[in-house]
């Protein structure tokens, strides 16, 4: 990584080369399948003060979205007796490039920032789903590098502290969804326009008590057979500290309302399916953690001050 700043102009330069040698051997078959080449992420970005707290960026990344072992597992699986999956070993990762332009006000301890952004997605993965050898009522699932995918949106986050004792960030993000793709001769291209919001509220309510509130909802979108309708989802987060950080407890509470249902639909020239999934909600967890070392208190002070909510035990949801 390359940096410096020229007065109000800032840079930053970087070149990340990584080589992937990948075999997946099946015992007592002949087939293995092999992977090997070298990928370039290159970063770029640029940044420049305005007067009155206010910055400007722009940048390119291109980065890799690795894939999960169970995806090129060629083994079936069934969750049920109509569902069964197999991975695919001839899968190669997605590679993400990212053109962003943003700016940046601050106001105290208030931020407010506006990003637009182009995103594309190269070596596109889809979760494909087919009738499992010639049967009438069992589906086959499976991946597939299915083309690119494009997104073209802006996003917009809020930080600020209406008090003391309380602070949020407000994000919302909205987008033109488009992807291109075709396997076997089958089309799947699709379009959707996008958009997904999400709060955090944090809340200090004593010196070793804090409290997180947080709500989040994704608009419908396409996929490459079908649609998934919007969700909203909330959790609720409560943590005490005790003897100077080195403790404490959390308990949270994932889908406090139960509004997390999901329904989604799967066409293709010989099916049409339409699910729904309901789980049991809210799901609450009790979590104890001790340290032995409070290095993080160190970095950040002497008087170990840190942001309010940190390891709250937040975690994100997707479908």
């Amino acid at each position: 990584m390359l940096g410096g700043e020229r007065g109000n102009f800032g840079y930053q330069l970087g070149l990340r080369i990584e080589h992937t040698d990948r075999n997946i051997d099946l015992v007592g078959e002949s087939t293995d399948f092999e992977l090997k080449r070298w990928d370039y992420y290159p970063t770029v970005h640029f940044s420049y003060n305005l007067p009155a707290d206010q910055e400007i960026m722009a940048s390119f990344t291109r980065r890799l979205q690795r894939l999960r072992g169970w995806d090129l597992e060629p083994f079936y699986s069934w969750s049920d007796a109509y569902n069964v999956r197999i991975g695919n070993p001839n899968l190669i990762p997605e590679y993400i490039e990212s053109y962003e332009v943003s700016y940046q006000k601050r106001f105290t301890k208030n931020v407010i920032s506006v990003d637009v952004y182009y995103r594309v997605t190269n070596n596109k993965i889809e979760r494909l789903r087919s009738i499992y050898d010639d049967s009438d009522n069992i589906f086959l699932t499976t991946f597939a590098n299915v083309g690119e995918s494009f997104s073209l949106g802006t996003e917009i986050m809020v930080g600020f502290d209406p008090a003391r004792w309380w602070h949020f960030d407000l994000m919302g993000n909205i987008y033109d969804y488009r992807q291109e793709g075709e396997l076997n001769g089958r089309n799947y291209s699709a379009e959707s326009f996008n958009w997904n919001a999400r709060l955090n509220n944090n809340f200090k309510l004593a010196r070793f008590t804090r409290l997180q509130f947080t709500g989040m909802y994704n608009s419908p979108t396409v996929t490459a057979q079908g649609t998934s309708e919007g969700f909203f989802v909330t959790s609720l987060s409560l943590k005490q500290d005790f003897f100077k950080n080195a403790f404490s407890l959390t308990l949270a509470v994932r889908d406090v309302f139960g509004t997390m249902g999901h329904r989604s639909t799967v066409q293709d020239t010989d099916f049409y399916t339409y699910r729904e999934w309901n789980p049991s909600t809210p799901i609450f967890t009790l979590t104890a953690s001790f340290r032995l070392n409070n290095f993080r208190d160190r970095r950040r002070g002497s008087n170990g001050d840190s942001d309010p909510m940190d390891d709250m035990g937040g975690e994100e949801v997707g479908f």
